[in-house]
């Protein structure tokens, strides 16, 4: 695990000033012992006390003579902070890093957040992207909105207080119409549907529960989670993720056929008919039910109004959105830049329309290939140049206020790390980073401010995976233990 956060400070050895020299493998080595040491001293289950001594002042810390183990944590927390956080005049393009990470009980329970932050940080991250919103749960306490994730632990305090008394900015990752299976069966959301009955978990696997953007109910709490999340005071920013309609069931045709589009759920075929009186005839009923048009100049017409009117209903929705959240708190959107190179995309995710509405636009290029960048003749074939280059020019004609873009780049274990397991799905983040830098020296991307790395779970798979294990005995073991309100 130690040389995997070596092998990562690949990715921001360039971007540190001369006096801020990168954060190497002895201090990452010497960051893993300390906290060990810290965390064997500490007495279990961790106490209301021992949360809090993390979080006081600098004068209450050392007027109050800590333990050694905690006082030599604390030292080299700061050093590898400030060195992550150090300003670099000679590169301006990469200002934010930022990682995406899912939580877990032993975040709180067994203090797991320092071991998370430590390697994020060590990294050179300067933000968390924390998943807060999460199959129809939420990972603080006090909704009013959804059920607690895990009752008593309220997961996302912790990380709040822990990343900024690092320095670290903290966003709510949530999943906007993702919500939970148990939601959608018991009738209390709507789910989507498609012409052919399919479920979302056909198409996107297990937890794949979507709710419809039609309809009122599920407006109405997706707005309120999120100015309840606004008001917890915890997060510096919010991220919308899943705001779409699932991908098309893996048994049907790739295109082409309105069955494949998930827009036949009854808040939604009755919005339609509200906004598009003139094709409620027994004609265009016909071909939502069959896929049979009189001609090809018909259907292709009539397929095109019908995508058109499953991207407004998300459209609408992100208006009712943008209300609900105040401006103090940045609101960002992460999509798919792909879905503009496949006219017959079922998401529907017009992304870019909406981007007035946003803060910041998170597209997610995970298809680098130096053999594909930055030229490739096929127009299907996704490259990292053509995703952001799309995304790039219509951010340069939108007037007033523009949205800062942060490239989220799918990461993996580096080559020579133990956690490393074939096949590789993606090349190295050191190549995808250095890439995007020679670029933008090129003139490339100039509305590009950072990069977002997924995930923390990619990145170190055996870390992820002890921590997620106290999830399930959660409901047995943990429930006597719970963090500081």
């Amino acid at each position: 695990m130690r040389f995997a956060i070596a092998c990562c400070l690949l990715l921001v050895t360039s971007s540190l000033p001369a006096k801020a020299a990168p954060v190497t493998r002895d201090i990452s080595f010497q960051l893993d012992q300390a906290r060990e040491g810290y965390l064997a001293s500490l007495p279990r289950p961790i106490s209301a006390h021992d949360w809090d001594a993390r979080f006081r002042s600098a004068r209450w810390f050392w007027e109050a003579q800590p333990s050694d183990s905690l006082r030599k944590y604390e030292k080299i927390v700061q050093e590898v902070a400030k060195t992550a956080q150090a300003p670099d005049p000679g590169d301006p393009y990469f200002r934010r890093k930022a990682i995406w990470v899912r939580p877990y009980a032993s975040d709180a329970i067994d203090l797991r957040v320092l071991e998370v932050l430590d390697r994020a940080q060590a990294l050179g991250m300067t933000e968390v992207y924390l998943e807060t919103f999460y199959h129809g749960q939420v990972s603080y306490l006090g909704s009013r909105t959804f059920p607690p994730r895990w009752p008593k632990l309220n997961v996302a305090k912790v990380y709040a207080r822990e990343a900024h008394h690092r320095g670290m900015k903290l966003y709510a990752w949530v999943h906007a119409l993702r919500w939970g299976e148990e939601q959608v069966q018991s009738g209390w959301a709507e789910g989507v549907a498609n012409g052919y009955g399919d479920s979302p978990i056909q198409a996107e696997g297990r937890g794949s529960a979507f709710v419809s953007p039609s309809s009122p109910k599920v407006a109405e709490k997706l707005g309120a989670l999120l100015e309840e999340i606004s008001d917890t005071g915890y997060f510096d920013g919010i991220w919308l993720d899943y705001l779409r309609y699932p991908l098309a069931a893996r048994s049907r045709p790739s295109q082409g056929d309105p069955r494949l589009y998930w827009g036949f759920a009854p808040s939604t075929r009755t919005a339609f008919r509200r906004k598009r009186p003139d094709l409620d005839t027994s004609e265009f009923r016909t071909f939502l039910n069959t896929g049979l048009a009189p001609n090809p100049d018909l259907r292709s017409r009539w397929m095109s109004a019908w995508r058109s009117f499953l991207a407004g209903e998300l459209q609408d929705l992100v208006a009712v959105i943008r209300e609900k959240v105040p401006p103090k708190v940045k609101l960002g959107l992460v999509f798919h830049p792909s879905s503009y190179l496949n006219e017959d995309d079922v998401r529907a995710q017009d992304a870019l329309r909406w981007l007035p509405y946003f803060d910041e636009a998170s597209p997610m290029c995970y298809a680098y290939d130096p053999d594909l960048d930055p030229v490739d003749a096929s127009r299907l074939r996704a490259t990292i140049d053509k995703e952001l280059s799309s995304v790039e020019q219509f951010i340069a004609a939108m007037p007033g206020k523009k949205p800062e873009l942060i490239a989220a780049l799918a990461g993996e274990p580096q080559p020579g790390s133990p956690e490393l397991t074939p096949p590789r799905r993606h090349w190295p983040l050191s190549a995808q980073v250095a890439y995007l830098k020679g670029r933008r020296v090129e003139g490339a991307f100039r509305s590009l401010g950072g990069v977002a790395l997924f995930s923390y779970g990619w990145l170190w798979p055996a870390s992820d995976a002890s921590r997620r294990a106290t999830d399930a005995p959660w409901s047995e073991a943990g429930r006597s233990i719970q963090t500081p309100q």
